[in-house]
């Protein structure tokens, strides 16, 4: 007969399937402090209707004993250590009762009473007015909050969309309306005013004093676009945020064409579709302008790629930090030729032309004459540094020997 190890005989010592640490040590239970639970017990009963009102009158009669006892105190002090006398003891107590309560209690029993009951009725209506006019405070409060109200700006930058470039479009804003005395930015898309605000706040905090106005609506609705103003913005940047391509732009361009009195307004859409930019450029004669980001990003980095130290130079020019590629008209120029215009400026660097049509030329030859309509493309500050300081003959005409 095989012997039986001392293991095998205490079965207490072996393991049932958890390893060789054996079954794990149960948890022990804390015990819970008396005023613990006292806490856990009133924050459960304050769920029950009625509960706070109760303890209302539980620290009401609990302050009266209180009272009470000080009197007594002061009167048995003041009767040299004579004890107060147990049958007036009721009606002190009864008097710091109603005391508390406001009632008074110098009055005959059944008066006091109707006074009591009087005081309970005239508690009641309070809390249900005081109840009421709280409730639609909150609820105009919470309208308000949602951003449904119409915007009464004018002269603002509307943005219709919201997307991850609406925090560099801020930024940017925010430094180039430095020199403006009010500027003022409205957000309006189908996200909750709660988190375009948070966001904002979160990702571009300093904005100097670039006042950013969010309202809660649907772009592509005429009736909802009505609330943002649109005829006295005085331009309006269309962002693609959705993922239903260039279909919601179109939508969101159709609606403001027919909410909008204003036809010198700019607008600024972002597309995808080559087609679909043309398109919208021309059926709207040039009002609209068509910006396929994601083909600009790819040329510019296809560029930046090959040409070291060209992004820096892109971004430079094209944020508003430092000097920026600014688009003017110079009446002063009409007749003049583009060598003129190279001289013309103390404050700002010409290097280009934009013709009547539109189309751009940059650096086009000394020659070229400028006709009425005809705008300098020219690097500066700010746009209001682009003065027209007069012809220099004098640099003109001189020659440079090396």
């Amino acid at each position: 007969m095989a012997k039986i190890s001392p293991m095998s005989k205490n079965s207490d010592s072996r393991s049932y399937g958890q390893g060789a640490q054996g079954e794990p040590s149960a948890p022990k239970a804390n015990k819970v402090s008396f005023f613990k639970r006292i806490r856990y017990n009133f924050d459960n009963s304050l769920s029950k209707p009625g509960a706070f009102v109760g303890y209302v009158f539980i620290a009401i009669i609990i302050l009266a004993f209180v009272m009470t006892a000080v009197q007594g105190a002061i009167a048995a002090v003041a009767a040299l250590n004579t004890p107060l006398d147990p049958a007036t003891y009721f009606f002190v107590f009864w008097e710091s009762f109603t005391k508390i309560l406001g009632i008074g209690s110098t009055a005959a029993w059944g008066t006091q009473i109707i006074n009591t009951i009087y005081w309970a009725i005239g508690i009641a209506i309070s809390g249900a007015v005081i109840g009421f006019i709280s409730a639609q405070i909150i609820r105009a409060v919470a309208r308000l909050q949602e951003g449904k109200s119409a915007v009464i700006e004018s002269g603002h930058t509307l943005i219709l969309g919201w997307s991850n470039r609406v925090f560099p479009i801020l930024s940017e804003l925010a430094i180039a309306n430095e020199n403006v005395r009010k500027p003022r930015v409205v957000i309006f898309a189908p996200v909750t005013r709660a988190l375009m605000d948070s966001e904002i706040r979160s990702r571009v905090p300093n904005l100097g004093k670039l006042k950013v106005i969010t309202r809660t609506g649907d772009s592509t609705n005429p009736e909802d676009l009505k609330r943002a103003n649109v005829s006295s913005a005085k331009s309006i940047i269309i962002l693609d945020a959705d993922e239903s391509g260039d279909a919601s732009i179109v939508s969101t361009v159709l609606a403001v064409k027919s909410v909008n009195s204003n036809p010198k307004t700019r607008i600024i859409a972002e597309l995808d579709d080559e087609n679909t930019a043309e398109a919208i450029t021309s059926a709207t004669n040039g009002q609209v302008i068509a910006v396929r980001s994601q083909n600009v990003i790819a040329r510019v980095t296809a560029q930046a790629s090959r040409q070291p130290g060209l992004a820096a130079v892109t971004l430079d020019l094209l944020d508003f930090a430092g000097d920026e590629i600014y688009i003017s008209s110079i009446p002063e120029l009409v007749g003049k030729t583009y060598a003129d215009a190279l001289l013309a400026f103390k404050q700002a660097s010409v290097i280009g032309l934009v013709d009547t049509d539109g189309t751009p030329q940059i650096n086009p030859a000394s020659t070229t004459k400028i006709s009425a309509g005809t705008k300098v493309i020219a690097i500066a500050q700010d746009d209001d540094k682009i003065i027209y300081s007069g012809l220099r003959s004098d640099l003109k005409l001189s020659l440079i020997h090396i």
